[in-house]
């Protein structure tokens, strides 16, 4: 992960206060075949490359559009927020 996204937080909701920043779409191998992967490690592959696009777009904060697909793909809203 980059120091930029480091620095990006994830939130369960929309943040109040903040402006909105975009949204993002991101996706991550959920498996192969009959073999899927542990759910929670799909998750944070999920959040950290969210975190790493709104790094690019200059948000420092993100919310989860809805939980990870069954296939691992995730949408995001990016947020600027005042800290």
């Amino acid at each position: 992960m980059t120091p930029e996204a480091q620095r990006v937080q994830v939130v369960a909701t929309p943040p109040s206060g903040c402006t909105p920043a975009g949204r993002i779409e991101v996706s991550a191998t959920s498996g192969f075949s009959v073999v899927k992967r542990n759910q929670l490690r799909v998750k944070d592959e999920l959040e950290t490359l969210a975190r790493q696009e709104a790094a690019k777009i200059a948000a420092n904060t993100v919310s989860p559009r809805e939980a990870p697909s069954a296939d691992g793909h995730q949408s995001f809203e990016a947020w600027r927020c005042a800290r």
